[in-house]
């Protein structure tokens, strides 16, 4: 995949999310643009929100991470403990009884604008149903 489409994805993610740092004290963007998934995340002092953009099937993701002692967990959905470090926001979302359209439903013209249209729609659920993420609450949102 082009390194551009990759850059594209970063600053869309930068831009979007840039209030995650000035208005909720998370630290970041950091990234990893790789050759199968993109990623960036901000993180916070127990959270990390980390965006995902897997190329081959063009999806682009969110999700809550629970940071271990500051820093990214050491498993992908599951620590070595058998403790959740990783959730889809959708999937937090569906689990809290959230079971409303969250998606702008159009058929983008290429992959830019689904990136950007994704973004943005992330953007704003973590903005209106986000409320202990933002606040870096992992007690809350993994539930210890």
């Amino acid at each position: 995949m082009s390194v551009l489409l990759s850059q594209f994805f970063l600053e869309a993610v930068r831009t979007e999310f840039a209030f995650l740092v000035e208005q909720y004290g998370f630290s970041g963007p950091y990234w990893d643009l790789s050759s199968y998934v993109d990623k960036v995340w901000f993180m916070g002092k127990n959270l990390a929100i980390e965006f995902t953009f897997e190329w081959r099937d063009q999806d682009i993701s969110c999700l809550i991470v629970r940071l271990e002692d500051g820093k990214m967990p050491s498993g992908w959905a599951v620590n070595e403990k058998g403790e959740r470090v990783r959730i889809y926001l959708a999937v937090w979302l569906q689990e809290r009884g959230i079971h409303e359209p969250l998606f702008t439903e159009i058929r983008p013209k290429n992959i830019e604008e689904e990136i950007k249209i994704r973004i943005k729609d992330y953007k704003k659920i973590l903005k209106k149903y986000g409320h202990d993420i933002l606040h870096d609450r992992a007690d809350v949102v993994f539930g210890s």
